[in-house]
């Protein structure tokens, strides 16, 4: 009797599923620290490969890009369901553009972050969404603005930081936004005069400023003041001349600006 009663267990019994839970638990927990482990180690690989030379962050940024743009070109391109797209854009944009906002602050996941969000008003173009559109470039217009404001002497930064002042002034035009435009033209053409008085002659930082001042055009026509507008077309008109003879058959058409400077009426779609 004694032998009977220390063999039995003290205590209620434990239900079979209880155990068959707890180890289904454990399972889980070290699989998901496993794949988390992996992801991480992932992570870092392709961090040290991107960063390990200027090629490969630009080739990095020009995939996270298409990337992120794919549910547009779906929806664009191949009828793909509009709704569908846009939320796959914004999950997208979370992992991407957002992702590279909650990395430890460093100049290259900013401006990584920047050049993604850039892309973006194309995508809220096309679902419609105008303050999103605005919403993005105005973020990565602060974002490039940060890092010229901390390294002024970096051309890539100021460059980049023109293009995109230029970009979303097209935007704000096509919109209608006409005052608005001049004044992010205006910041542009600043940018590139700096760019132009720290390189002499570069055709780039010309061309930048004859479209700004192309733009202004534009706007000024647009808003009833056209009387205005001339000065600003003529300089656009001599400077787009001079890069069409000195580069007549450019990739980026430059002898295609001299023919819109010399033209008359609206030089940008609306939209």
């Amino acid at each position: 009797m004694i032998a009977a009663d220390v063999t039995e267990p003290i205590g209620p019994r434990p239900k079979p599923g209880r155990s068959f839970a707890r180890r289904l638990a454990r399972m889980v927990l070290i699989g998901n620290l496993s794949l988390g482990g992996l992801i991480a180690a992932a992570a870092i690989c392709a961090h040290w490969y991107v960063a390990s030379s200027e090629e490969r962050f630009q080739h990095a940024i020009g995939f996270a890009i298409r990337y992120v743009l794919t549910p547009v070109s779906l929806v664009d391109d191949h009828g793909f369901n509009r709704e569908t797209g846009e939320r796959a854009t914004r999950l997208l944009e979370w992992v991407v553009a957002d992702g590279a906002g909650r990395a430890p602050r460093h100049d290259s996941h900013q401006y990584f972050q920047a050049r993604v969000l850039m892309a973006l008003p194309a995508a809220y173009k096309i679902f419609g969404r105008t303050d999103e559109r605005i919403d993005r470039a105005e973020r990565a217009i602060a974002l490039l603005a940060d890092l010229v404001a901390r390294h002024p002497s970096h051309i890539d930064y100021r460059r980049r930081y023109a293009v995109s002042l230029s970009v979303h002034a097209d935007d704000l035009a096509r919109m209608g936004r006409h005052q608005a435009s001049m004044a992010r033209r205006q910041d542009a053409m600043r940018i590139a005069e700096s760019l132009l008085r720290d390189q002499p002659g570069h055709w780039r930082w010309r061309w930048y400023i004859a479209t700004g001042e192309l733009g202004i055009a534009t706007s000024l026509v647009a808003v009833g003041q056209a009387d205005k507008a001339g000065p600003h077309r003529e300089i656009a008109r001599v400077i787009s001349r001079e890069l069409c003879r000195e580069r007549p058959d450019d990739e980026f058409k430059l002898c295609d600006l001299a023919r819109l400077a010399e033209a008359k009426g609206p030089l940008l779609p609306t939209n």
